[in-house]
């Protein structure tokens, strides 16, 4: 068995695309920080928001209509990351390409309106819609099955300790 990088896929702050991003980053171009509306205790804090246009080209998928906005960047990084190594994918090669998708932070949205319904009205609030995208591999799941990659998928979750 052999391993290989074939492709990149970037979905940032900064943009979308590895060489638009890279440029960026190599003429000194920071993200900017938004104060996010909602406080948490006493604290605030801030995020780096992706922004809109960054799915631009990701066309219309029926398996994305209630995922995430993570798993909706995972999809436009991971169809960028194909053209970026020239890869076709069909139903015969599907099983030969495992998907390694890194993470450090899930579907927080969903997983707090999810956490949300069942701290306010009890766990027969749940609603189990929201349930799949509270798990860190669920954008990797979606990517595979947009692409028909049967082969391993792997996701690496980590943060900065």
């Amino acid at each position: 068995m052999s391993l290989a990088i074939a492709g990149m896929g970037w979905v940032t702050p900064l943009g979308n695309g590895v060489d638009a991003v890279w440029e960026q980053l190599l003429h000194g171009h920071e993200a900017s920080a938004e104060k996010m509306s909602e406080q948490f205790g006493n604290r605030s804090y801030s995020a780096f928001r992706v922004p809109e246009s960054a799915l631009g080209k990701l066309a219309p998928h029926p398996r994305l209509r209630r995922a995430s906005a993570i798993s909706r960047f995972a999809a436009a990084a991971g169809l960028e990351a194909l053209q970026d190594a020239g890869v076709t994918l069909g139903s015969q090669n599907g099983n030969r390409i495992a998907l390694v998708f890194a993470i450090s932070n899930g579907g927080v949205i969903y997983t707090k309106r999810f956490y949300r319904d069942i701290v306010e009205t009890g766990a027969q609030s749940a609603r189990p819609l929201l349930f799949p995208e509270t798990v860190f591999n669920a954008p990797a799941s979606h990517l595979a099955a947009i692409l028909g990659i049967t082969g391993s998928t792997y996701t690496l979750v980590g943060d900065k300790t």
